[in-house]
């Protein structure tokens, strides 16, 4: 993996590599969605047939550049490709649900545009380490932002949103640009806190206008998905500095709190907004979530095939829409959308495979000497606590499923690599202890 490359002092090679570092950022950009969406979407703001196929036409570079990288390390390729195979059944699954989707043709298509943003996460985790993937994508986020603050000063009327005055910047709302926002502050603190990389100034650069942004454009998610990132990096710090007894009861105590915090969500978020004049339905969501409820329950072992519930062709989605009386383009829910895609299937499967990520990325961390791994357990965190409210799980073309994706990898190759070491190590002190004995 990246762990495996071998570094070259020629003036050639680093500039290849430097190459080859722009356009993995400049691919991530594309995907961000950044101007590009804009230009996709009409007058009214609303994504046309020809923004579609425009926005399909923008992948293919990125998909090229995909091919290209993994054609050039086809071994370390294989070597990924071997120590993820629980990835891989997951991006599996769309290609299965095809067996049973309602719309067979449309899972088809999506599985394939899925299967070649995969191809992007593996090209990046092979070819970057986590510092050097902080970096790549704290840029590139913060070219966003400081582009977004640029065009509210010099175009207003793009930049603001006519509905609620919030700034969207050179996304398509306010809450893309609050995702982004969330993401390249945090990346930059962790760039801020973690001296021994020396690259605080850059992050200082990065997290004020970051923040700005975070804050004019009101995301609630976003926000929120910041302060619990926060309170992450809080907690992997010390579950590092703790040992035995200690690391058990931090354990404890965080996944108490964790509880505690869901139950509030589940039962008293909704008197508290209105008690505090906000929307009680979280812009719709509320009523949204209780009618996709419905609809896991009616097909809950299998779901309806990967991307096809929200189809035209469906009626039960035309249900929806009417009794909400907004077309929803999802569940606006990471996790629910798994269940209308595979039903229960899917969800054990992430499940897993989150579970096995969460416990391995801890594991590194803690045995890390500096805090190369500190900022991927965060972004992991924040993407999954983004995923309460909208849905970018095994989504094909986003750059939230392409970061959870290189993430994953990043921990399960790391994880993979250490305890083939370990097993090698060991086999040589029985070898050796074998030949010492008389």
């Amino acid at each position: 993996m990246s762990y495996l490359l071998v570094a070259s002092r020629t003036p050639v090679a680093f500039n290849l590599r430097r190459a080859e570092l722009l356009a993995i950022g400049a691919a991530l950009f594309i995907q961000s969605g950044a101007i590009v969406v804009l230009i996709a979407m009409d007058g009214g703001m609303e994504l046309t047939d020809s923004g579609r196929a425009l926005l399909r036409q923008v992948a293919f570079p990125v998909y090229l550049l995909s091919v290209a990288l993994l054609a050039l390390n086809s071994g370390q390729f294989i070597i990924a490709m071997r120590r993820s195979l629980w990835l891989l059944a997951l991006h599996a699954l769309p290609f299965v649900s095809v067996l049973w989707s309602i719309a067979p043709g449309l899972t088809l298509r999506r599985s394939v545009a899925l299967l070649f943003s995969l191809l992007l996460s593996y090209a990046i985790a092979i070819r970057t380490t986590p510092a050097q993937g902080l970096r790549i994508v704290s840029v590139t986020l913060g070219l966003c932002m400081a582009l977004s603050l640029g065009m509210m000063a010099a175009m207003p009327g793009m930049a603001i949103s006519v509905d609620d005055g919030a700034l969207r910047g050179v996304f398509n709302n306010k809450n893309v640009l609050g995702w982004a926002a969330s993401i390249s502050s945090l990346a930059a603190g962790v760039m801020i806190y973690d001296r021994a990389a020396g690259q605080r100034r850059l992050g200082l650069w990065i997290f004020f206008p970051s923040l700005a942004c975070l804050l004019f454009s009101g995301s609630a998610t976003g926000l929120f998905a910041a302060i619990s990132g926060a309170g992450l990096g809080v907690f992997y710090e010390m579950l590092k500095k703790t040992r035995n007894l200690g690391r058990a009861v931090l354990v404890l105590v965080f996944l108490q709190l964790t509880a505690l915090i869901l139950v509030f969500l589940a039962f008293f978020l909704t008197p508290l907004l209105g008690a505090l004049g906000k929307d009680r339905t979280l812009t719709g969501r509320v009523p949204l979530w209780q009618l996709v409820d419905q609809q896991i329950a009616a097909r809950p072992l299998l779901g309806f095939g990967y991307q096809a519930f929200w189809s035209e062709g469906n009626p039960e989605a035309w249900g929806i829409w009417g009794q909400i009386r907004w077309f929803a383009p999802h569940a606006h829910n990471g996790y629910r959308e798994i269940l209308l895609n595979f039903g229960v299937l899917g969800g054990v499967l992430v499940a897993i495979l989150l579970v096995m990520i969460l416990w391995r990325g801890a594991l590194l961390h803690c045995r890390s000497r500096d805090s190369a791994w500190l900022w991927p357990n965060i972004l992991m965190g924040q993407l999954l606590i983004i995923n309460l409210t909208e849905s970018t799980l095994l989504v094909q073309n986003h750059f939230q499923w392409s970061l959870m994706a290189v993430v994953m990898l990043w921990v399960l190759l790391a994880s993979s690599g250490a305890r083939h070491r370990r097993i090698a190590a060991r086999e040589v002190e029985r070898r050796a202890s074998r030949e010492a004995a008389p």
